[in-house]
């Protein structure tokens, strides 16, 4: 019977977040239809601007270096670079072993498919100063950089995580969580997936470490949302 009355709340809850949901795309649709020929127009000019905003910012990057993987040969180089580019990510490694390998074709995907970071690497034995300066002493690392400045680490050595759960999926979460990618993520990470990712040793500011809200703060606002919906149901049920 409780099960019965438990699962009977739940429902109302989701279906008054449906509602709440409806209503708004509602007013969202009541504002477009009322929008005279001016503010269509100031629409349309705007989202002319974007546009070109985007395809100067593409040309740009790629004139950066960005959209390929690249390997980078001394200090100079990898300090040369991280002036060019707003977000930079480098492989830091010592010998090219099959953990290697398999983040090299992480990154090599990564870098097609977000333009507004430059991904590289870099032989540790190459870039000694570089190495000192950051710390470094697990390789392989991938460390991130906004406008020249260290963000984070992850530590892919053996001793920090198994080459199973060296997945594009982790690298791109770390990528998200770094704010490394400008774009948000659409769909949110299972919780089992989480909790494999928060095995690995991360490094840099740990309030980075944390649980899928974390991942969420700068998704949309729908599944923050349903989110919140879904703990107080949690709440509710503890509390029976």
């Amino acid at each position: 019977m409780a099960s019965g009355v438990e699962n009977s709340r739940q429902l109302e809850v989701i279906a008054e977040a449906a509602k709440a949901l409806e209503n708004q795309l509602d007013a969202a649709i009541d504002r477009l239809e009322n929008l005279d020929n001016d503010e269509l127009i100031a629409l349309r000019r705007k989202r002319l601007e974007q546009l070109k905003k985007r395809e100067h910012d593409k040309r740009k990057w790629v004139n950066a270096g960005h959209g390929t993987y690249t390997e980078l040969n001394s200090d100079t180089e990898f300090f040369e670079a991280g002036k060019r580019s707003e977000r930079f990510v480098v492989m830091f490694y010592s010998n090219a072993t099959e953990r290697c390998q398999l983040l090299d074709s992480h990154l090599i995907t990564l870098s097609r498919k977000h333009l507004e970071c430059r991904f590289c690497k870099l032989n540790i034995h190459k870039a000694q100063f570089t190495v000192k300066r950051l710390n470094l002493r697990l390789f392989p690392t991938l460390v991130s950089f906004i406008n020249g400045q260290t963000v984070d680490f992850l530590r892919a050595s053996e001793g920090c995580v198994t080459k199973d759960k060296l997945t594009l999926d982790l690298i791109e979460y770390y990528l998200s969580r770094c704010e490394i990618k400008s774009k948000k993520r659409r769909t949110a990470i299972a919780d089992k997936e989480v909790k494999k990712l928060e095995e690995v040793v991360f490094g840099g500011n740990s309030k980075f470490v944390g649980h899928l809200d974390v991942h969420l703060q700068k998704d949309s606002r729908l599944v923050r949302y349903f989110l919140i919906i879904y703990k107080r149901c949690l709440f509710w049920k503890k509390t029976r």
